[in-house]
């Protein structure tokens, strides 16, 4: 309060009264809101009430509470019992447009995000992240929240889906022409495919040589994340020839239309061959196979099969001219010829 006097002009005569002065306290708060959400106003003098001529916002006469309604400023008034009043101005804010961009990703894989809303900056929680441009790399399988926050702090945002990547294909790479070999991956579920028609390739990673070249074989999976493998499908050689059957102690040749490949037996205590010549050596009666490899892992294959020999021909081997002697052998089954049936003949069946 405070006492104020008049003094008339000549005389000295004074009137006085006493002004009470009533104390006019700034608003408080958050100024700044974004379209659709609020803020709470404040000040220290209380039992004021709240009041706007503002059409762009919604203000709570008793609270304070501000909500935006349409993008722009409004001024607000706080007005004290005594009639003093105090005010501000709130600013509205809007949001940035919608992000836009595809949004399901892959494990170190990315993706392009879009907003047209000047001036913001990019944000990412776990499992991604995001440069100033708004490429989005994926870092570990499962959600994370992009965001677009403008200078205001009002901000849009996006879920993005990182899906996780298949593991490094598995199996062996080089395969002949005609030939197989089986590929795996640790992520099950996905769906393999051929890039060219050298290979095909099964639904459980079966792949077949089918000509001559290379092939890129992809796994995928349902989220569209894949992994590839290139296999190498090299020409086999042709089919081995030559006879499949030896005795013990005998050599024969097997013989291939190709060349540079190696010989090897699968039992050489049954039967040897030479690795350059191909030449088969009959050790003890028995099946051994014999391969050609040449030496891309191609191969080709015969089974030959070594035979025991008679024993000693027995009996008088001597005749007279048109007298006969009988020949025999302890091994049954076998068929009698003579070199010279002008000498000498033989039965086919009794010697």
């Amino acid at each position: 309060m405070a006492t104020v006097t008049y003094s008339a002009a000549g005389a000295g005569c004074t009137a006085t009264t006493v002004v009470t002065v009533s104390p006019a306290t700034a608003i408080y708060g958050t100024m700044s809101m974004c379209l659709g959400s609020g803020v709470v106003l404040l000040n220290t003098s209380p039992g004021g009430i709240w009041s706007t001529a503002s059409t762009n916002i919604i203000l709570g006469s008793a609270t304070g509470v501000v909500t935006g309604t349409t993008v722009g400023t409004a001024l607000v008034s706080y007005t004290l019992t005594s009639g003093c009043i105090t005010t501000a101005i709130v600013t509205v804010n809007s949001y940035p447009a919608s992000i836009t961009g595809s949004v399901p990703m892959c494990v170190g894989n990315g993706i392009t995000l879009g907003e047209t809303t000047p001036g913001g900056t990019w944000s990412s929680t776990v499992n991604a992240t995001v440069n100033v441009a708004g490429y989005v790399t994926g870092v570990a399988a499962g959600t994370a929240t992009i965001s677009y926050i403008l200078p205001t702090g009002c901000n849009t945002a996006v879920v993005v889906t990182v899906n996780a990547m298949p593991s490094a294909i598995n199996g062996n790479l080089t395969i002949c022409v005609g030939s197989a070999t089986q590929l795996s991956d640790a992520l099950s579920g996905g769906i393999w495919s051929s890039s060219t028609s050298a290979a095909s390739v099964g639904s459980a990673g079966l792949v077949t040589g089918l000509s001559t070249g290379t092939t890129i074989i992809s796994y995928t999976t349902t989220a569209g994340c894949g992994v590839v493998a290139v296999v190498t499908v090299n020409t086999a050689p042709p089919a081995v020839s030559g006879s499949t059957a030896l005795c013990v102690g005998a050599s024969g040749n097997v013989t291939i239309l190709a060349g540079g490949g190696l010989w090897s037996s699968s039992s050489p205590a049954t039967a040897t061959v030479g690795s350059s010549s191909g030449i088969v050596t009959g050790v003890i009666p028995g099946v051994v196979t014999i391969t050609y490899a040449l030496g891309l892992g191609c191969y080709s294959t015969m089974a030959v099969t070594v035979t025991p020999l008679p024993p000693a021909i027995t009996g008088s081997l001597f005749v007279c001219s048109g007298s006969t002697t009988a020949l025999t052998d302890a091994l049954p089954g076998g068929t009698w010829t003579s070199s010279n049936t002008s000498v000498a003949t033989v039965g086919s069946t009794s010697g």
